[in-house]
């Protein structure tokens, strides 16, 4: 035995709804005007980016067969690093800025590896997008096998007391 849904009106009237408010949501998208051209600049990117060139030794290479080895770089500490609140970065310990760390870097041309294996000696540069909360290396170079890197944990700035005002005159 067959046995027939009967729909209620307000199940109707709610699919007769949803498709109206659909079909106003879609028509915007058949505006027939022009595509703009292939070359013209997004007007729409991020203007809350941060650009930091650094240096630091590639500790791990991305491997396709293993989604688990990301591209790790181990870098010196950032000063000047600005965290996703906008404001400069103070670490635990008090430091400003980024310490020195072991930390996987997204690159988003897998271009920039060629050439480059776990061990090298780089400086490359990073941008990160505090509206879209997203960082990616943007170039890379590799520096001479014999260059120092400084990965020394940084002191947090002394709490240097106000100095006593000079006395006046003679």
């Amino acid at each position: 035995m067959t046995t027939r849904l009967k729909r209620s009106r307000p199940v109707s009237g709610a699919i007769v709804t949803l498709c109206a408010l659909s079909l106003g949501a879609l028509l915007p998208a058949c505006d027939r005007s022009p595509a703009p051209p292939v070359d013209a600049p997004e007007t729409q990117a991020s203007t809350n980016t941060h650009s930091y060139t650094v240096r630091g030794r590639i500790r791990m290479m991305p491997d396709p067969g293993n989604p688990m080895a990301e591209f790790q770089i181990r870098h010196e500490h950032i000063p000047t690093y600005i965290g996703w609140d906008g404001a400069l970065h103070v670490n635990a310990d008090g430091v400003p800025g980024m310490k020195s760390m072991t930390m996987p870097f997204p690159v988003e041309d897998p271009s920039l590896l060629t050439g480059f294996e776990a061990g090298d000696i780089i400086e490359f540069t990073f941008i990160t997008d505090l509206d879209e909360h997203r960082f990616w290396i943007s170039s890379m170079t590799q520096l001479d096998d014999d260059t120092e890197l400084d990965f020394s944990v940084k002191i947090p700035p002394a709490q240097n007391p106000s100095p006593e005002p000079e006395p006046e005159g003679p």
